[in-house]
């Protein structure tokens, strides 16, 4: 049997390619079925899985061709194929359901009626269609700030989900109006018995469940608007006392002969000897040690040898250079294996004339985490400036995008809280099938920020944009929100049970880390759609009132006297 850190990366790359394969099986019948309950008709329902294996088809053939340039992480494909599933489900079944509306309000029961259904089509593409191409570039926009990180794992990730959601937004504007102007009204074949289809299929005017729910929330917007804030804030609570780390996954290689082997070298040689840490020691600039220097050296290897958090140090010299590989008694990827890297290092700093290096799959971990750790808050910085230009552009208003923004990072928040609660202190740990490692994966707060903040975008996009059409229309703001939540609310509701199924399939898994990143995603999903959408934007924008549409804007006044200016004025009033 062969064991050590290349083996087992080679079978967990296989047991993730396992895991992917068992979370699609278990999402997208689900995904399927929530799927002709939102659209009505098993056709409908057809139409964005049929549209959805198109675009992953092609991004994973384009991922192939990246992958004969670039090297990515076992991770990649993975994660990409997660996110990019859940978004172009969501993308296709948008469309059909405006295409249907629209279908519904032109009175189209004949599929001869050729210009009236490309007109439908159009109609669709020209409103949801450019809502989820919004949302596809604020998607776009998050994860590409993970580059700012400068590891490779990100940056593959980056690349892959961001290659893959090129590819669905192509199918989803290529394939998927082709598809809508064939079928007409066949659409709707197989259709559910009428009291379970959406009532936009059935009358371009019906009124629903949805808009008496918002104009409830309306009633008092003070009470549900703050138990939703205190709700999520404390969800929020546990990531106060977050701790990050990285877990390999070697619990997942139990049945396999690489498992078995580390199994057999942590009994009777230590988890250390998997992956030991490895000090270099020369003189400046990588010269050879002198005899002064080179009895420091030693000396400092003998007080490693000595500290009981190590099982043996083995040096060796060579041209009068010396490299000690020192076995840890802990395993390479646990947190004391950071510590002891970090105390090495500052040991190493108080030997004058010597060039000592840390090195290793221990210190290499550590070094990601720092990095990570300090990077973070600039891949944050960067997404909350370039976001709010593009939502106000959106939105066409100032107030919205920055509740889109604030509510966003509180349901981010809570969802990273949850997560902590479960992954870091153990919460529900047996049901869920691992055994808490007492620390979040180090990358993940960052991923989930970035692919949470574009996806949440997506049903704040379709939900304000709604509304925007109806505020357009008879600037009655109340209407407004009553009207776009009853026109999406059905929608945002299935897209989000779909977004769930797939990400939380993939808690299935037996890799730890794609378990985490799972998990999080479908709460904060969850989150976003049951209590940010349908309880805190009607309250917040009742509470602002004709302002959520506010947009400064230059307006020229007459002449007074010697000439003229110009003043800020609100939009729409």
């Amino acid at each position: 049997m062969i064991t050590g850190f290349a083996p087992a990366q080679a079978d967990l790359t296989d047991i993730e390619t396992a895991d992917l394969q068992r979370a699609e099986g278990i999402g997208l019948p689900v995904a399927g079925v929530v799927l002709v309950l939102a659209l009505g008709a098993l056709v409908a329902a057809t139409v964005p899985i049929a549209v959805t294996a198109a675009g992953i088809a092609v991004a994973i053939g384009a991922l192939a061709g990246l992958a004969t340039f670039l090297s990515f992480d076992s991770l990649v494909l993975s994660v990409a194929t997660m996110i990019a599933t859940g978004t172009a489900i969501d993308y296709a079944m948008f469309i059909v359901s405006r295409f249907n509306e629209e279908l519904t309000r032109r009175g189209v029961r004949d599929r001869h009626a050729i210009e009236t259904i490309t007109q439908a089509v159009g109609a669709a593409m020209d409103t949801t269609g450019r809502t989820i191409l919004a949302s596809g570039l604020i998607v776009l926009i998050s994860l590409c700030s993970l580059a700012v990180v400068g590891l490779p794992m990100l940056n593959g990730i980056a690349i892959g989900v961001v290659t893959a959601v090129i590819a669905t937004l192509t199918a989803a504007f290529t394939l998927l109006p082709a598809l809508l102007a064939v079928s007409g009204p066949a659409i709707n074949r197989g259709a559910l018995p009428a009291r379970l289809r959406p009532a936009e299929v059935e009358s371009a005017t019906a009124s629903t469940g949805w808009a008496r729910w918002a104009r409830l929330v309306m009633a008092r917007p003070v009470l549900f608007g703050a138990v939703g804030v205190a709700v999520l804030a404390l969800a929020a609570a546990p990531i106060a006392g977050v701790q990050y780390g990285v877990d390999m996954g070697l619990g997942s290689l139990a049945d396999r002969p690489t498992g078995q082997a580390t199994a057999l070298v942590k009994q009777n040689f230590g988890p250390g000897l998997l992956a030991p840490i490895e000090v270099v020691a020369t003189g400046p600039d990588g010269t050879p040690l002198t005899g002064g220097s080179r009895t420091d050296v030693e000396g400092f290897v003998t007080e490693l040898s000595r500290d009981p958090r190590i099982a043996r140090v083995l040096p060796q010299q060579a041209e009068g250079r010396l490299l000690a590989v020192v076995v840890p008694k802990v395993a390479f990827d646990s947190t004391d294996a950071g510590e002891l890297v970090a105390d090495i290092r500052s040991r190493a700093a108080t030997v004058d004339g010597v060039d000592i290096r840390v090195g290793g799959t221990a210190a290499s971990f550590a070094d990601v985490s720092q990095r990570i750790t300090a990077r973070f808050p600039w891949v944050i910085i960067l997404v909350l400036t370039v976001s709010p230009a593009f939502l106000v552009v959106t939105f066409r208003s100032i107030v919205l995008a920055a509740k889109a923004i604030l509510l966003n990072l509180l349901a981010t928040g809570a969802a990273l809280g949850i997560t902590v609660a479960v992954f870091q202190h153990g919460v529900g740990e047996s049901a869920l099938g691992f055994h808490s490692t007492g620390f979040l994966q180090v990358y993940l707060p960052m991923l989930v920020f970035a692919v949470l903040f574009g996806l949440s975008m997506d049903y704040e996009v379709f939900l304000i944009r709604r509304m925007k059409e109806a505020w357009d229309r008879n600037r009655d703001n109340a209407a407004a929100v009553a009207e776009g939540l009853q026109r999406t609310a059905r929608p945002i509701t299935a897209a989000a049970a779909i977004m769930v199924a797939v990400f939380a399939s993939f808690v299935t898994a037996d890799v730890l880390e794609l378990k985490q990143i799972g998990f999080a995603l479908a709460v904060a999903i969850t989150i976003d759609a049951l209590i940010v959408r349908l309880v805190l934007v009607p309250a917040f924008m009742q509470l602002f009132g004709r302002w959520n549409w506010w947009l400064p804007r230059s307006r020229p006044r007459r002449p007074r006297g010697g000439g003229a200016r110009s003043e800020l004025a609100p939009t729409g009033t």
